[in-house]
Protein backbone atom coordinates (compact mmCIF):
# COMPACT_ATOMS: atom_id res chain seq x y z
CA UNK A 1 0.00 0.00 0.00
CA UNK A 2 1.33 3.41 -0.90
CA UNK A 3 0.62 6.14 1.56
CA UNK A 4 2.27 9.52 1.21
CA UNK A 5 0.11 12.34 2.57
CA UNK A 6 0.63 15.73 1.05
CA UNK A 7 2.70 18.24 3.00
CA UNK A 8 1.21 21.72 3.16
CA UNK A 9 2.54 25.14 4.04
CA UNK A 10 0.50 27.09 6.54
CA UNK A 11 1.04 30.73 7.56
CA UNK A 12 0.10 31.78 11.09
CA UNK A 13 0.87 35.36 12.07
CA UNK A 14 4.49 35.82 10.99
CA UNK A 15 5.37 32.13 11.16
CA UNK A 16 5.43 29.57 8.39
CA UNK A 17 4.46 26.04 9.35
CA UNK A 18 4.85 23.17 6.95
CA UNK A 19 4.18 19.50 7.15
CA UNK A 20 1.46 16.90 7.14
CA UNK A 21 -1.63 17.94 9.07
CA UNK A 22 -2.40 15.77 12.11
CA UNK A 23 -5.04 16.03 14.79
CA UNK A 24 -5.14 14.70 18.33
CA UNK A 25 -8.05 14.71 20.76
CA UNK A 26 -8.60 13.83 24.39
CA UNK A 27 -12.12 12.86 25.38
CA UNK A 28 -13.77 11.93 28.66
CA UNK A 29 -17.04 10.01 28.23
CA UNK A 30 -17.22 11.07 24.57
CA UNK A 31 -16.92 14.75 25.58
CA UNK A 32 -14.01 16.59 23.98
CA UNK A 33 -11.57 17.98 26.54
CA UNK A 34 -8.71 18.95 24.23
CA UNK A 35 -8.38 18.87 20.46
CA UNK A 36 -5.20 20.05 18.79
CA UNK A 37 -4.14 20.27 15.19
CA UNK A 38 -0.43 20.11 14.47
CA UNK A 39 1.85 19.64 11.49
CA UNK A 40 4.65 17.09 11.11
CA UNK A 41 7.47 18.10 8.80
CA UNK A 42 9.16 15.22 6.93
CA UNK A 43 6.39 12.84 7.93
CA UNK A 44 7.44 9.20 7.67
CA UNK A 45 4.40 7.15 6.56
CA UNK A 46 5.83 4.03 8.22
CA UNK A 47 5.56 5.78 11.60
CA UNK A 48 1.79 5.39 11.60
CA UNK A 49 2.38 1.77 12.65
CA UNK A 50 4.74 2.77 15.47
CA UNK A 51 3.84 2.03 19.09
CA UNK A 52 5.92 4.99 20.34
CA UNK A 53 3.11 7.52 19.93
CA UNK A 54 0.62 5.18 21.60
CA UNK A 55 2.96 4.63 24.55
CA UNK A 56 3.54 8.37 24.95
CA UNK A 57 -0.17 9.18 24.73
CA UNK A 58 -0.95 6.46 27.28
CA UNK A 59 1.65 7.94 29.62
CA UNK A 60 0.05 11.38 29.35
CA UNK A 61 -3.46 9.98 29.77
CA UNK A 62 -2.37 8.03 32.87
CA UNK A 63 -0.84 11.19 34.36
CA UNK A 64 -4.06 13.13 33.73
CA UNK A 65 -6.21 10.32 35.15
CA UNK A 66 -4.04 10.15 38.29
CA UNK A 67 -4.26 13.92 38.77
CA UNK A 68 -8.05 13.99 38.31
CA UNK A 69 -8.52 11.10 40.76
CA UNK A 70 -6.23 12.70 43.32
CA UNK A 71 -8.07 16.02 43.13
CA UNK A 72 -11.43 14.25 43.27
CA UNK A 73 -10.49 12.41 46.46
CA UNK A 74 -9.25 15.66 48.00
CA UNK A 75 -12.50 17.41 47.09
CA UNK A 76 -14.57 14.56 48.53
CA UNK A 77 -12.74 14.79 51.87
CA UNK A 78 -12.97 18.59 51.84
CA UNK A 79 -16.73 18.33 51.24
CA UNK A 80 -16.93 15.81 54.08
CA UNK A 81 -15.20 18.29 56.43
CA UNK A 82 -17.46 21.16 55.34
CA UNK A 83 -20.56 19.05 55.97
CA UNK A 84 -19.53 17.35 59.21
CA UNK A 85 -17.42 20.03 60.86
CA UNK A 86 -19.18 23.19 59.69
CA UNK A 87 -22.72 21.96 59.03
CA UNK A 88 -22.92 22.95 55.35
CA UNK A 89 -25.21 21.10 52.98
CA UNK A 90 -24.05 20.22 49.47
CA UNK A 91 -25.93 23.14 47.86
CA UNK A 92 -24.21 25.59 50.19
CA UNK A 93 -20.85 24.03 49.40
CA UNK A 94 -21.42 24.36 45.65
CA UNK A 95 -22.40 28.03 46.11
CA UNK A 96 -19.13 28.89 47.90
CA UNK A 97 -16.63 30.94 45.94
CA UNK A 98 -13.21 29.30 45.56
CA UNK A 99 -11.73 31.89 47.94
CA UNK A 100 -14.40 31.31 50.61
CA UNK A 101 -14.00 27.54 50.28
CA UNK A 102 -10.22 27.79 50.74
CA UNK A 103 -10.60 30.12 53.72
CA UNK A 104 -13.10 27.87 55.52
CA UNK A 105 -11.08 24.73 54.80
CA UNK A 106 -7.90 26.36 56.09
CA UNK A 107 -9.77 27.29 59.29
CA UNK A 108 -10.93 23.68 59.64
CA UNK A 109 -7.55 22.13 58.94
CA UNK A 110 -5.49 24.51 61.08
CA UNK A 111 -7.78 24.58 64.14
Amino acid sequence: MRYKPRSITHHVDKKTIKGVGCKMGLYINDNPIVEREFFVDDFNPISRWSMDIIEEINTVVNMIEYSVREKDVTNIWDDYDLINRRGFNISQIRDLSPQARRRILSEIHFN
